[in-house]
């Protein structure tokens, strides 16, 4: 019986960390998820301005009649 008790808070104990490694990979890939999003969103803005600035900088055609 004590033996049998000693290996189930084994088991639990293993369980336990594999939670806690589990958890925290989690946070680590939603800690990178977050970096990705951050500079795409950099990108986006700095395309964004670019084109502004070239939609100012080259005249409109008008059509030829």
């Amino acid at each position: 019986m004590v033996n049998d008790l000693q290996e189930r808070e084994k088991e639990l104990k293993q369980y336990m960390e594999q939670l806690e490694n589990a958890d925290a990979a989690r946070t680590s890939l939603l800690s990178q998820l977050k970096d990705a999003l951050q500079e795409q969103e950099s990108k986006q803005e700095l395309v964004r301005a670019q084109l502004l600035v070239s939609e100012i900088s080259v005249p409109v055609l008008s059509p030829l009649m």
